[in-house]
C-alpha cells in the first residue's frame, strides 16, 4: 500500500505504537510489517520479554527498519512519557475504566484531535494483555468485540485491526471533512454570538482565548452533524429567551 496522502503522514508519524511486555518476538515483527502497510513507523516497546531475533525479522518481512529503529523503554509510563493521549486496548471492562470506544468511535476520535498532539496506541502482552497499572496510564480505551464467546485477538491481528480503522476512517471522511469543517465553524460562530448576548464572553484577549477553547473542546469530542443540529437547537433556544428579555429602552416611563 503506498501513502500518499501528506496530512494522513503526518497523523501517522504523530502516532506511536507501544507493545507492552511482549513475550513472542514473532508478533513484534508482524506488529511491524502491519505498522509499515499503513504507514507507521514509531514502535515502541515496553517491558520487553523477549529478544527480536531472526523469527522478528522474518515475520517483519520489509518492514525490518521499523524493527532497527524500535525504542526500547523499561515500562510503559516511560514509553508513553511524551503522548498527549494514550489509547489502551482491553477485553477487560470494569466499572472504573471509564468509557470504552470501538475501533471506529476511536478513529474517528483520533480525527478531531489536534494535529500538534501526540497518540500513543498500547497494546499489552500475549498472556496477560494491560495490568491494572498499565491501563491506568491510558486516556481512552478501545475493546475489540468479535463474535465468538472468546473474543481474545492475536496481538499482531489487533494492532492490524486498530491501525485500519485508523487508515479508513481518516480516508473515507476525507470527502465529508470539508463540509464538517463549514458545520463546526457555523456551530462556533452561533456559540459565540449567543454567549456575547448573554453577557458570557469577557471583553478584550480574554475573549479570543474563551472562545478558543471551546473550539478545542468541541473539535476534540469529533461531534457528528446529528450534534451539532442538536447544539444549534439549544443555542436557539436561549437565543430566543434572550429575546424575549426587555432591553434598556423598553422599560416604562
Amino acid at each position: 500500500m503506498r501513502i500518499t496522502d501528506g496530512k494522513y503522514r503526518a497523523l501517522a508519524a504523530r502516532t506511536g505504537v507501544v507493545l507492552a511486555g511482549t513475550c513472542h518476538e514473532g508478533n513484534i515483527g508482524a506488529v511491524a510489517r502491519a505498522m509499515h502497510n499503513f504507514g507507521f513507523a514509531d514502535l515502541r516497546l515496553a517491558a520487553l520479554r523477549t529478544e527480536i531475533g531472526d523469527e522478528a525479522r522474518r515475520r517483519a518481512a520489509h518492514s525490518t527498519e521499523i524493527l532497527e529503529r524500535a525504542g526500547i523503554f523499561p515500562d510503559v509510563e516511560s514509553a508513553t512519557a511524551d503522548s498527549d493521549i494514550v489509547i489502551g486496548t482491553t477485553r477487560r471492562r470494569g466499572k472504573r475504566r471509564g468509557r470504552y470506544f470501538t475501533p471506529a468511535e476511536m478513529s474517528s476520535a483520533i480525527g478531531a484531535v489536534g494535529p500538534d498532539k501526540k497518540i500513543c496506541l498500547l497494546f499489552g502482552a500475549e498472556d496477560f494483555g494491560l495490568s491494572n497499572e498499565q491501563l491506568a496510564c491510558c486516556d481512552w480505551l478501545v475493546t475489540i468485540e468479535g463474535g465468538a464467546e472468546f473474543d481474545s485477538f492475536n496481538l499482531s491481528h489487533a494492532v492490524t485491526i486498530i491501525l485500519y480503522e485508523i487508515y479508513r476512517n481518516f480516508h473515507s471522511t476525507r470527502a465529508a471533512k470539508g463540509n464538517e469543517s463549514i458545520l463546526l465553524e457555523g456551530l462556533f460562530n452561533h456559540i459565540e454570538e449567543t454567549l456575547s448576548c448573554s453577557g458570557f464572553l469577557p471583553e478584550g484577549p480574554d475573549e479570543k482565548r474563551v472562545m478558543l477553547a471551546i473550539r478545542k473542546m468541541i473539535s476534540r469530542a469529533g461531534w457528528s452533524r446529528k450534534e451539532i443540529n442538536l447544539f444549534h437547537a439549544v443555542l436557539s433556544s436561549i437565543d430566543g429567551k434572550l429575546r424575549a428579555q426587555p432591553g434598556p429602552n423598553d422599560a416604562d416611563g
